[in-house]
């Protein structure tokens, strides 16, 4: 079982762990996508702050309070494009996700439990229901995914612009 305390203690970690791997991405980096369908650092960040202010807060919270009330619709790829993620700055994105992270650990700091078994009520497209346990592990594993995707979009910058040296000292992903 996790409790919110527990949640919002893991979430300060990944937290820095992503403000940490944004640390030093100039304008040209934080553009830069290794193929047009992949997405840039700036686009990963703008991401973030929607996921964190539009998803994850907002549907743990609705559970909680009222857990038939609809979830408001949400399009995190197609917010990709009519967001224009990729014309943000990358400071403003990351400070803007930096931002909504805050609140949500403000908000979990005043809640006191969290019924893991909290089957959300309302329209769900999905064969499986969802619970508040599956919500909470959810956040966590979506910032452990693109602490990942962060990491491995900055290494892949690192070797298309580093010709004509190589990279192949530091090692190879088994």
């Amino acid at each position: 079982m996790m409790t919110p305390r527990e949640l919002r203690i893991r979430l300060e970690k990944t937290g820095r762990a992503i403000s940490a791997l944004f640390a030093g991405v100039d304008a040209a980096e934080a553009v830069w996508k290794p193929a047009e369908e992949r997405w840039s650092l700036v686009e990963v960040a703008g991401h973030l702050g929607d996921e964190e202010r539009s998803d994850f807060r907002t549907r743990l919270r609705s559970l909680v309070e009222n857990p038939t009330r609809p979830w408001p619709q949400i399009d995190p790829m197609g917010w990709v494009t009519s967001r224009a993620y990729a014309s943000m700055a990358i400071g403003e994105a990351v400070k803007g996700w930096e931002l909504e992270r805050a609140a949500s650990l403000e908000w979990l700091a005043s809640v006191r439990e969290i019924d893991p078994a909290i089957v959300y009520g309302g329209p769900w497209p999905h064969a499986q229901p969802i619970r508040s346990g599956d919500l909470m592990l959810s956040w966590i594993a979506h910032d452990c995914y693109h602490i990942r995707q962060i990491a491995r979009l900055r290494w892949e910058h690192l070797e298309a612009g580093g010709a004509p040296y190589s990279t192949r000292y530091a090692g190879r992903e088994e």
